[in-house]
């Protein structure tokens, strides 16, 4: 039985890891700065702090990245 549990415990680590590097192959971006601002590298205006506090790493402002992700 362990062998069982162990083989569906890799895959189920395998299929994580995948979905982390898609993850970290995304946030490699970086926002782009305009006069010490960090802002969206789509179009260009002032990503909210609300929102650089919840994803520091983020690189495009809301509806820019719905954009992206939907397309």
């Amino acid at each position: 039985m362990a062998d069982i549990c162990d083989n569906a415990d890799s895959v189920i680590q395998q299929h994580l890891q995948a979905a982390l590097d898609a993850v970290h192959a995304v946030d490699d971006e970086a926002p782009i700065y305009i006069n010490g601002v960090a802002c969206c590298v789509d179009c260009e205006e002032p990503i909210p702090l609300a929102r650089l506090a919840a994803l520091p790493h983020c690189c495009r402002c809301v509806d820019c990245q719905e954009e992206y992700e939907e397309g």
